[in-house]
């Protein structure tokens, strides 16, 4: 994990993992817990998101450090804090000043419903778990010596800061005073195939994973269109680097260059 924040209707995580597949088990553990907690503390049941979550590659280094930027600045650009560091809800920034250390205690719903069945139950406090954990450098700056790196991330806040000093601010009682119940209208917007600096990074990836998915399509259409007696070698079927299925991934060399990555030239970096 890199980077992360959540408002009250939304939430931004920036993370990458060396092994691929463990993105979507992640995930689901993740939204799947907190969908859990937050239906028994409001009382409801059933589907709770209202849509699926949207993973987008952030396919350079420059980007990497813009959408550093764009997910702290969240609380700022939305008139609710001056700065990063006075959101008081879940958010990296004090940890990215700071140690990189996210101290953090997490009660699960078995936990609690085993001590309701006690004689004498605990308090909430002593059955939760420690769940403190580090966060990871951006790979872009992952050289980089941990007061380097505090440096860049508090030259980032300082920033955010500036760009939004002299507008309103709401505050964050306001929106904690707000009714859960209450509907907002969302703004829809679909999500981009990826992040890039360039044009011509994007175009570059964006060919690349047309020709990637439509691999992977005709390896799915081959393999239902099988008999199921006969014999045949899945993997093989599709692309390097596929994840055909959660804990199905075929494996990329560490060799494999990223294709939109390659033949940078000024043109590029002019743009960047």
């Amino acid at each position: 994990m890199h980077a992360f924040t959540a408002l009250s209707n939304h939430r931004h995580y920036m993370l990458s993992a060396t092994m691929p597949e463990q993105i979507p088990l992640f995930l689901d553990y993740m939204l799947g817990n907190i969908a859990r907690q937050l239906n028994k503390l409001r009382g409801r049941s059933g589907v709770f998101w209202s849509r699926r979550t949207s993973i987008v590659p952030i396919v350079d280094e420059a980007k990497q450090i813009e959408r550093l930027a764009y997910i702290l600045g969240q609380g700022p650009a939305a008139g609710l804090v001056a700065s990063p560091l006075d959101w008081p809800g879940a958010s990296s920034a004090q940890a990215q000043v700071a140690d990189m250390v996210v101290p953090a205690t997490y009660g699960s719903l078995d936990a609690a419903r085993r001590n309701e069945q006690r004689k004498d139950p605990l308090p909430l406090e002593e059955i939760a778990e420690d769940v403190t954990f580090e966060l990871a450098p951006l790979p872009v700056w992952e050289h980089l010596s941990p007061d380097l790196l505090r440096a860049e991330h508090l030259r980032q806040v300082r920033m955010i800061e500036e760009a939004h000093a002299g507008q309103g601010v709401r505050g964050a009682a306001a929106v904690v005073a707000e009714d859960p119940e209450q509907s907002w209208p969302l703004k829809r917007s679909r999500a981009p195939l990826c992040h890039a600096s360039t044009p011509r990074i994007w175009k570059r990836f964006s060919d690349f994973f047309a020709a990637f998915t439509a691999h992977c399509k005709e390896a799915s259409s081959r393999l239902c269109g099988m008999a199921s007696t006969e014999w045949v070698d899945v993997p093989a079927q599709y692309p390097r680097g596929a994840l055909a299925r959660p804990r199905w991934y075929i494996r990329a060399p560490a060799s494999l260059a990223r294709a939109w990555l390659r033949d940078i030239d000024d043109a590029d970096l002019a743009v960047a």
